[in-house]
């Protein structure tokens, strides 16, 4: 089992995150302070980049204010993608949309992308108007604005489009702290 993996399966299960703060998973919390680049991945390749996981890992479990202590000590790409994440979830969205463009056109982005637009065609016209690919993490905190909220079935899109966002984000901050 990867690090991530295990680390993933001794935490326990998270409803999907709401595109708002949503409420911290206090059940999580200990595991989370134990968190350590070096326990996470046992020959750290990057610790930036094991930084960048334990700050999604807090974000993903609703404890806003410790994702972003995290995050914003983070001076490259993946903080500056976790802290928009956050951001948007506040939410804050001018300030989300600042700390995206700092991203840019990331690789993850075409991921993301591909994901996003595999998952709306499962679901035609759910999201009129919203391609997801190329993705554009500025578009998507727009959508955002638009369905938070509302308790529709676009509001549980843009959830799951947010939970692709995570996986694949986490998944390349999981690889590069590793060295995979």
């Amino acid at each position: 089992m990867n690090p991530l993996a295990d680390i993933l399966a001794r935490l326990p299960a998270a409803p999907p995150m709401p595109l708002g703060p949503g409420a911290p998973r206090l059940a999580a919390r200990a595991l989370l302070l134990s968190l350590t680049p070096e326990n996470m991945f046992p020959n750290v390749a990057d610790r930036s980049l094991a930084f960048a996981c334990i700050a999604g890992l807090w974000l993903r479990y609703n404890f806003h204010d410790e994702s972003h202590e995290i995050s914003q000590s983070i001076s490259s790409v993946a903080g500056s993608w976790w802290h928009g994440i956050l951001h948007r979830r506040e939410p804050d969205d001018w300030n989300a949309k600042y700390w995206f463009r700092r991203v840019g056109d990331h690789a993850v982005c075409t991921e993301i992308g591909r994901k996003v637009e595999v998952l709306l065609g499962q679901s035609p016209g759910i999201l009129e108007g919203f391609a997801g690919n190329p993705w554009s993490a500025t578009d998507f905190v727009d959508l955002c604005e638009r369905h938070r909220g509302t308790g529709t079935p676009s509001e549980r899109m843009c959830e799951a489009i947010q939970a692709i966002e995570w996986d694949c984000l986490m998944e390349w901050c999981a690889d590069g702290a590793s060295g995979a």
